[in-house]
């Protein structure tokens, strides 16, 4: 939704008469916000030394009437500047491109991503791309925090960049296919799995935290509904198979309705 005008600005007194604007507004009239944070970034260079002070100016005349702010943060800025323009290309659910632009002149970065079965340092040190090949990360999203690493002898090094995010597309799974539903905090379905509700009844499968389940913590469950024949289904990633013959197990009970 709309708002006014934000700025932040900075000042030698507690004051905003006088103060100086640090870059450009962060929010305008024509700037449509939610209720998810954004990070703004600005950077002072005090004429001499002394005490400063740093404000946020806020100028609104409708609804609505509030802006949240968080998590401020003053320090020394880095010598070596962030990289910008995080970019993936070329997204496989194996394979993918990650590139980035330089901050400044700096010769190498260090560079780093996560999900909840990836959780990888890598470095590099002549390039500002990198490529990854990694089996078992399909369907994640990645977080994808860019550190640059200054060219003097002495490491010197810029703040994060990000984090940029990302999903690999899911893919054909390769045999074995084994799955606990324990690598995720429930809710949330493992990767690549998927839920109908096809009797659109709103009764249908969830994976749930449960003392039921035979691997701690999770079992998949699904409830009754005496108003509705069953229509619900969970499905399992597409996995590769050839001409032969395969075994499927898996582990049932009736009366507490998990399947795990």
């Amino acid at each position: 939704m709309p708002v006014g005008q934000g700025d932040v600005m900075v000042n030698s007194a507690q004051t905003g008469v006088g103060a100086t604007l640090l870059g450009s507004s962060f929010v305008l009239p024509a700037t449509t916000t939610t209720a998810t944070c954004i990070e703004a970034k600005r950077t002072f260079v005090p004429g001499v030394n002394g005490t400063y002070y740093f404000m946020v100016k806020i100028n609104n005349t409708g609804v609505p009437w509030y802006l949240g702010f968080d998590d401020m943060c003053v320090e020394l800025g880095p010598t070596c500047v962030e990289p910008t323009n995080l970019t993936a290309t070329a997204v496989n659910p194996t394979t993918w491109n990650l590139s980035w632009t330089p901050g400044s002149s700096e010769a190498a970065w260090e560079y780093s991503r996560s999900s909840s079965l990836c959780n990888t340092t890598y470095r590099t040190h002549s390039s500002d791309s990198v490529q990854y090949n990694q089996s078992n990360c399909r369907g994640r999203k990645y977080h994808l925090p860019v550190l640059c690493k200054g060219v003097l002898r002495r490491h010197r090094y810029s703040t994060w960049a990000g984090p940029f995010t990302f999903s690999t597309p899911c893919g054909a799974f390769p045999l074995p296919y084994t799955q606990n539903f324990d690598g995720v905090i429930a809710p949330a379905l493992p990767a690549c799995m998927t839920v109908t509700d096809d009797n659109a009844d709103l009764v249908k499968w969830v994976n749930t935290n449960t003392t039921a389940a035979k691997s701690l913590p999770n079992a998949m469950r699904i409830g009754y509904n005496s108003a509705a024949a069953m229509n619900d289904w969970f499905f399992s990633p597409a996995l590769t198979m050839g001409v032969g013959t395969y075994k499927v197990s898996f582990l049932v009970s009736r009366f507490r309705h998990h399947l795990s």
